[in-house]
This record gives structure tokens, sequence and C-alpha cells, in this order.
């Protein structure tokens, strides 16, 4: 099964005018994120894990493929205390800092196709901590936190984040890992081909489910999760999926989405701004207590932490995709 997780850094903004809770007696309102190439994540992943229901998008609530960290205990409890280990380890002057301004332009953008919202670059906080669009010091605790889960994770990363990160390196607690074509192959299906309608809500809308429950999608989805896939089957598979995409957003935009604002993802191959990504080396954690570098030495099991980055562009008269 291929898993995404959706961290407190993934979202590029927090709409304040439709929250997913209203402010009510002492409670504060939670504004509701909103995410990058929503369909492209729906189409490349069996399930989408999220820290708390406070960092996913309201209408992706209720749907049976998207999960909770909040509503397993004991993952709780270590995705805190590696988010606390996070802190610890990554100090603020370890941390790339992040062009806020290619944060705002990608926030400015969904404004232009939904003028009335309220979009900020930060939520409000809870137990995990405060979502922020612009802060690698938080991507840093997604990264322990998808660690300390007990099964392979791919942490994903906003776009204007993400080419911020390159020089993220802590020694001995990351290793380097080929880019390889598999991202590519994310980035050149679910993203340059797969148009997000947007709405106060969100950009999911249910017609996606039969696209997403396609025999090709799901072999694509066990494609992105071999070793070492071959050059070969990639090429043709890749040619059918985007041919099945295509269809879809021709006929979502026919029969059910007309009204909505499109925005098309687009750009260069999302991996080259990284270059050779970094994956910590994790093992299991025990009770509760996650060490990165106590599992290193005592060479316990190991997973790699796996990488999708999505790029948004607009075109506001519809457009196709722009090549880089």
């Amino acid at each position: 099964m291929k898993r995404g997780f959706v961290g407190l850094s993934t979202p590029m903004g927090y709409e304040y005018r439709n929250p997913i809770r209203e402010r009510e007696g002492s409670l504060s309102d939670v504004p509701n994120p909103v995410l990058e190439s929503v369909n492209g994540l729906l189409l490349s992943y069996d399930e989408l894990w999220f820290p708390s229901i406070d960092f996913c998008p309201k209408d992706l609530h209720g749907l049976d493929y998207v999960r909770f960290i909040d509503d397993e205990p004991i993952a709780k409890d270590r995705a805190l205390v590696a988010a606390e280990q996070a802190r610890e380890m990554f100090l603020p002057d370890d941390i790339p800092v992040v062009d806020f301004d290619l944060t705002e332009r990608r926030r400015q953008a969904v404004r232009d196709v939904l003028p009335d919202i309220a979009l900020d670059n930060h939520g409000r906080g809870n137990d995990f901590g405060m979502g922020n669009s612009a802060d690698g010091q938080l991507f840093a605790a997604d990264l322990m936190m998808a660690a300390s889960l007990d099964f392979e994770v791919d942490v994903i990363v906003n776009s204007a984040l993400a080419g911020s990160l390159h020089s993220l390196h802590v020694g001995e607690s990351v290793k380097q890992v080929d880019a390889g074509f598999i991202p590519r192959a994310i980035e050149e299906v679910a993203c340059l081909h797969s148009p997000d309608f947007l709405t106060a809500q969100g950009a999911y809308h249910e017609s996606i489910e039969d696209l997403r429950s396609h025999a090709r999608l799901a072999e694509f989805r066990e494609f992105l999760q071999q070793e070492a896939p071959s050059q070969k089957d990639y090429v043709g598979l890749v040619s059918e999926v985007n041919r099945q995409v295509d269809g879809y957003a021709a006929m979502a935009m026919d029969r059910y989405l007309k009204g909505r604002g499109m925005l098309f993802t687009a750009g260069t191959a999302t991996m080259g701004a990284l270059g050779n990504m970094v994956a910590p080396v994790v093992g299991t954690a025990l009770s509760g207590v996650f060490s990165l570098a106590k599992y290193m030495e005592e060479g316990a099991g190991r997973k790699k932490v796996g990488w999708s980055m999505f790029v948004l562009d607009i075109r506001k008269n519809g457009g196709r995709p722009t090549h880089n």
C-alpha cells in the first residue's frame, strides 16, 4: 500500500473564512488547510495520513482512505516524542531560510481564483504544534513523525518549501538517497495532468473516486512502491495513466465542476530542486520513545522515508501546464 504523510509544514496555507471549526466559547476557530495538487495526491496514494484532523482539508474529512495519527494512541505518543526530538536536533540555525515571498505567491494564485477567502501561511496550534507553510523546522518535525510510524510513508512537501531544503543535513542522522525516476513519474502523471478545481472548502470532488479506483491507477500506485522498477515498464504505464487522467479532467470539468476555480499543476522535475534527497535512517520505536541516533548506533532495522513534492501554477484561462 502506498501511503503519503501530510504534516505540519505541508499545507501551502490556511483559510480562516471557512474554518474546519468555528470559534466557540474559549475554543478558537480552526482554519481550513489548503493543499497543492489534491487530485494528484489522491491518485498517487492509497492512504493519506495527517497528524490530526486540524491539518486536513475539510472536504477530505470522512474519506475512508484519509487517516489521522491522532486517532491511534500509540502512534500519537511516538509522533509527539519524535516531533519534540526534531525540535531539539534541528535548531533554527540549522534549518535553511525559507523563501516566504515564494510561499506568498503560491497563496496569491489561490486568491486569484477564490478572491473571497482569507488565506494565511499559518494555522492554529494543537498537541502537535502550529502548522506553517514556510517553517523548515516544522518540516524536520514532519520527517521525524513520519519516521516514527510503523510503516513506510512518503513525506509530502509544499513546492515553496521544497526549494529551500536542499541543504538540510545533520551529520550522521541522514543519508543521501538517489531521487531516481519514480518521483518524476509522480510529478508527470499526478501533477502535470491533473487540475485541481477549487472551492472555499477545498479541491475534492467525488467524481475522482472512479478514476482513483481504475485498475491502471491502482497499478501505478503499486509501481511507485517498487524498489527498482524498470524504465521500460514505466514508459507504458505512464502513457496509459496520463490518458486516463486527461479523460477525467475533461469529463469532470464538463459534467461536475463548472464554476469552480481551476488550478493546474505545472513545472520542472520536482526532485530537481533538491538533487539527491535526504532521508532519515530510522528504526522501530519502542515504548513510545524514538531516538534516531540510538537506533543508528545499534544498527536496528532501517527504512526509507520517501518523497513527493507537487508544484503549483495558475492558468486563469484553462491553459495546459508549462514545461520548463
